[in-house]
C-alpha cells in the first residue's frame, strides 16, 4: 500500500501535556501510537482504513491542541492502522519531533481529532 496517499498527511491531536512530554522524551526514530474513538476520527480516514486504501508509510503530525491553539509536536511515518472496531491504533515512528519543528503554532479548530490534511500539490 506504499505511497496510496501522497498528498494527504494524518493529523492526530493530543490534549495531555504528559503525551507531548512523552513524545518528546522519545525523539526521533522512536516508535510509539496513539488510539481513537471511531466518533473522533474523520469518516474519509476511517473509510481508508477499512477499505485497506490508508498507505503504509503515510505521513502524519501529532498536534498538541491548547487554549493558544496548535502546536506541532512530532511529525511521523504511519506503519500501521490497527482496526480494533470501535477505536483505532496508530502505530507510526517518529522523523522529527519539538523543538526542531518549523513553523510550530498553527490556528486550528478540528472538528476531529485525526484526520486528514490536504497538502499543496
Amino acid at each position: 500500500m506504499k505511497g496510496v496517499y501522497p498528498l494527504k498527511t494524518l493529523q492526530m491531536i493530543i490534549r495531555n501535556e504528559w503525551l507531548v512530554d512523552s513524545l518528546v522524551s522519545l525523539g526521533s526514530g522512536f516508535t510509539s501510537h496513539l488510539a481513537y474513538h471511531n466518533k473522533d476520527i474523520e469518516p474519509e480516514v476511517l473509510e481508508d482504513i477499512r477499505a485497506n486504501r490508508f498507505g503504509e508509510e503515510q505521513p502524519g503530525e501529532v498536534i498538541h491542541l491548547s487554549p493558544k491553539g496548535g502546536r506541532r509536536i512530532a511529525k511521523v511515518e504511519i506503519a500501521k492502522a490497527n482496526d480494533f472496531e470501535s477505536f483505532v491504533r496508530f502505530d507510526f515512528r517518529l522523523l522529527e519531533v519539538r523543538p526542531f519543528l518549523r513553523n510550530g503554532l498553527i490556528a486550528m479548530e478540528p472538528q476531529y481529532l485525526c484526520y486528514y490534511r490536504k497538502n499543496p500539490a
